[in-house]
């Protein structure tokens, strides 16, 4: 995890200010990157639909969509980031690095199939239309994932790579939102939704290429993480109950 913190604090240390003040954000990015980019582009696109004088009914299905989306992918996988954010520091102390990229790819895995099984039972009697049940499927899953991925690229070194994914991503996004609601006229959630998952996809895949070409040895030990879940159960209730606490 110390990788990123180096170069952080060779900035801090800097006498000039523009230097302080440059780590301090990219700092505060690397972070709450994530979440704070999800805040202000719901807070973004909402604005939008009410300037663009949006229908009442896709503005507020489009806030339940995005806000039972950002509360659940935390939920969910919360407990999994404490277990291997302790688990990606030790194998990373004792040099053992190869086995950090498969526990990824594991932690993902348990973590879409999770999403799926709640997003099943979620939607299942829901009368909503099946294109917005998938976005909104598509738009949790992604958010899931980056929260497992923003655990490791705090361990990356190239701290001015993490924050040009997240701007590039929200560019995507503001742009696609533009074209289809300003340009094309969709003013629907089903268009915000699609913006959104567009900008969020390109962050999603720069980090994952940006993880992978760090910790380059995959090992195929995809689960050997769980042995920390007997280790350190406690790590799992405690981050699983802070989001649980946090949104109840």
């Amino acid at each position: 995890m110390a990788g990123i913190g180096f170069q952080l604090k060779t900035l801090y240390d800097q006498s000039h200010f523009f230097g302080q003040l440059r780590a301090y954000g990219y700092s505060t990015i690397t972070a709450v990157g994530p979440m704070l980019l999800t805040i202000l582009l719901i807070t973004f696109s909402r604005e939008w639909l009410l300037f663009l004088n949006a229908p009442s009914r896709e503005i507020t299905i489009f806030m339940a969509a995005i806000q039972y989306a950002f509360i659940f992918s935390q939920i969910i996988t919360g407990g999994f980031v404490f277990i291997i954010s302790r688990y990606v520091a030790d194998q990373t102390f004792i040099e053992k690095e190869e086995n950090v990229l498969s526990s990824m790819f594991g932690t993902i895995g348990i973590v879409v199939f999770l999403g799926f099984i709640s997003t099943i039972l979620f939607y299942w009697t829901s009368p909503l239309p099946l294109l917005f049940k998938l976005l909104s499927y598509l738009f949790f899953t992604e958010l899931s994932i980056i929260w497992i991925l923003s655990m490791y690229v705090s361990a990356l070194k190239d701290y001015k790579k993490i924050v040009k994914s997240y701007l590039i991503g929200v560019l995507v996004s503001a742009i696609i939102i533009w074209v289809l609601t300003a340009l094309l006229g969709y003013l629907t959630a089903n268009a915000i939704l699609f913006g959104l998952i567009a900008g969020f996809f390109i962050i999603l895949i720069k980090l994952m290429q940006d993880i992978s070409k760090y910790f380059q040895v995959n090992n195929k030990q995809y689960f050997h993480f769980l042995t920390y879940l007997e280790k350190h159960p406690y790590l799992f209730f405690i981050g699983l109950f802070y989001y649980v606490g946090l949104y109840a």
